[in-house]
């Protein structure tokens, strides 16, 4: 065979080897790009809403789960898409669900209470109260679906004093739980968000007069070490951490804030 021919053949299977096989294999082994942070934390939108249909309106559609009906919930999801090999399986926060299904089940064992209230926990069929995102390209965890039956005077507490309620009574308490499911995990980021009530206390005409908020914390695993570690106080913490809140003048989104804790 001449130098020519051997030259073509070779040329031939190295094209055919990139636009045959290797989209191929990429196609095979590449997964959906993970959202950031912020799409991530538009949930808090539909938390307000499914806050307010189980207050408000109980139904059993819509009513509170507590830590063991999580378990039951997110096991059976887990089955269930383990089963579908097709676009459901495929999805990058399900992956990563799945990779750390463990870790996120043990973080439930322990969430009966949070604080000193019961843990409850809202969230629509087929989804789940926990997220997986990205903050500054780094891998986020969210714990997104917790809800709390405080509502809160509008006359006596602004929006950011009400949100550092539920940072000091819920938020701070629990977010040691989190860090150590996850403490030894590629993990940067972990975050946690609470839907509450709010209310003119003045008022007691109509039911629309209390109104859901959501507030969300989210900080480094490095600065929950230091914590929990005690070289650092809860101030620190939380000035070390991403505030963002949802309030009830809100239509929908979030909006990053700036609180101080006592």
């Amino acid at each position: 065979m001449g130098i020519r021919m051997k030259s073509f053949l070779l040329l031939f299977l190295i094209i055919f080897s990139i636009t045959v096989i290797w989209p191929q294999n990429s196609k095979k082994n590449t997964l959906p790009k993970l959202q950031d942070l912020m799409s991530v934390l538009e949930i808090a939108s539909l938390n307000r809403t499914l806050w307010d249909l189980a207050i408000n309106y109980p139904d059993e559609k819509y009513k509170t789960k507590s830590n063991k009906d999580v378990i039951s919930d997110l096991k059976k999801r887990l089955e269930i898409q383990s089963l579908q090999n097709d676009s459901l399986g495929k999805l990058v926060e399900y992956q990563l669900f799945k990779k750390y299904n463990t870790n996120v089940l043990n973080m439930f064992a322990e969430l009966g209470l949070i604080g000193e209230e019961l843990g409850m926990f809202i969230y629509v069929d087929n989804s789940m109260p926990v997220n997986f995102a990205l903050k500054d390209n780094h891998l986020t965890f969210l714990l997104m679906g917790v809800a709390s039956e405080n509502s809160f005077n509008t006359l006596r507490l602004t929006a950011k004093e009400r949100a550092v309620k539920i940072i000091e009574s819920m938020i701070l308490p629990t977010i040691n739980k989190i860090y150590k499911s996850f403490n030894e995990t590629e993990i940067k980021y972990i975050g946690m968000a609470v839907t509450y009530g709010s209310k003119d206390f003045s008022d007691e005409s109509s039911v629309l007069n209390q109104k859901p908020e959501t507030v969300i914390l989210v900080v480094s695993m490095e600065k929950c070490k230091d914590y929990i570690a005690g070289k650092i106080t809860q101030e620190e913490l939380v000035n070390a951490s991403d505030i963002f809140q949802s309030s009830r003048d809100m239509i929908e989104g979030v909006k990053k804030i700036k609180v101080t804790i006592e």
